[in-house]
């Protein structure tokens, strides 16, 4: 995605970035638990743990699916999320500031992983959107 393009989900007088759906979906975790192997840990919940993938899903659609890949009302923030999260992880790992896997959900997955890993990822991706997407309509760092 080029860095002058930012998806916005409009959610009453509010539009969402893909930062503020990191935040938003490193609140939900904090808040209801981190999962690993599937979206969520209990769909019978109406606020289950969740991984990685399925925080970004509650956070931008506020509900559980099943399926977050398949076409809902903000799916293409859901989608733009997630893929700016993987290549944020990408860049990471081809950096050496994270040393694992650069699959989101492999990485997600990591017998080893903790909650606060996942925090951080998320966090530093959202400052990274902030930043880019600064920089694109300021005219660059100064």
């Amino acid at each position: 995605m080029h860095p002058t393009h930012q998806p916005v989900a409009v959610t009453g007088d509010v539009e969402l970035t893909p930062a503020d759906v990191l935040r938003h979906a490193a609140c939900y975790l904090q808040r209801h638990g981190w999962h690993q192997g599937t979206y969520y840990a209990d769909r019978n919940r109406i606020t289950p743990p969740a991984d990685t993938v399925g925080a970004i899903a509650m956070a931008v659609y506020g509900t559980a699916h099943d399926e977050p890949y398949h076409h809902h009302d903000g799916y293409r923030l859901f989608l733009d999320t997630v893929d700016h999260l993987a290549d944020h992880l990408a860049y990471a790992v081809a950096s050496g500031s994270v040393l694992d896997d650069d699959d989101l959900f492999r990485w997600n997955d990591e017998p080893t992983r903790t909650i606060e890993q996942v925090l951080a990822l998320l966090h530093d991706a959202a400052t990274a959107w902030d930043h880019a997407h600064q920089a694109a309509t300021t005219g660059g760092a100064r």
